[in-house]
């Protein structure tokens, strides 16, 4: 049995990366940022982000005070993106959106009350931007380590994470074919590696890592 090994897979120089940007989101014009808001000694602040990625945690929580009494303070919320949850105890705006989220949400309200006052946040937008994507091509390894000739590749093992040294993920690819296409990846950088799979099961060493990033345009 012929083993694809290191030297087979001396792919790693070679491996392309190309990184499609998110589509550009527009800028934020009906209050998100920071703001605030006072009632009878009751304030409420904040800055809510503007943006929620795909796959990434999103949470906000508004800063209260009561300069009164100490009192129990409810809170509240109008227009809930529906991927989200609400904390009507601390008022905590929190989820993580999916691929099927992408959109944006308008005039997004966060009240506080007590028994003798209430405060509410400026209405906010949180945009869920498309998610980028990231295609892959590598050149076929040609020979194995022993220095023969490579002919009887069957596919590809691709491992991939946001840590270069941690790659959890991966992806099989069943097919001599030399590139693949990763959607909906969640902005930031992503790094990749890859392994040759003979058609007697073996799978070879992976290749060098590399990197490439996906990006949400800054809002404008």
């Amino acid at each position: 049995m012929r083993e694809i090994g290191a030297q087979a897979l001396s792919i790693g120089g070679r491996l392309l990366c190309v990184a499609a940007l998110a589509v550009a989101v527009g800028c934020n014009g009906d209050g998100s940022g920071s703001s605030a808001s006072t009632s009878a000694g009751l304030s409420l602040s904040g800055s809510p982000a503007a943006q929620a990625y795909i796959g990434q945690a999103y949470a906000f929580t508004p800063v209260v005070k009561d300069s009164t009494t100490p009192a129990t303070v409810g809170f509240s919320i109008q227009n809930m993106p529906h991927w989200a949850s609400f904390s009507t105890s601390t008022g905590q705006l929190s989820g993580t959106p999916s691929s099927t989220d992408v959109g944006t949400y308008h005039d997004i309200v966060i009240s506080a009350s007590t028994a003798a006052a209430q405060a509410s946040l400026a209405p906010f937008t949180i945009t869920v931007p498309q998610a980028g994507s990231i295609t892959l091509s590598w050149q076929a390894p040609t020979t194995n380590t022993d220095g023969s000739a490579q002919a009887d590749v069957t596919g590809y093992t691709i491992q991939y994470g946001t840590i270069a040294s941690l790659l959890t993920q991966s992806v099989t690819v069943d097919n001599p074919t030399t590139s693949y296409t990763f959607d909906n990846l969640a902005a930031g950088v992503w790094y990749f590696a890859i392994s040759a799979t003979s058609s007697a099961g073996v799978q070879g060493a992976l290749s060098d890592t590399v990197s490439a990033t996906v990006t949400s345009p800054a809002a404008g």
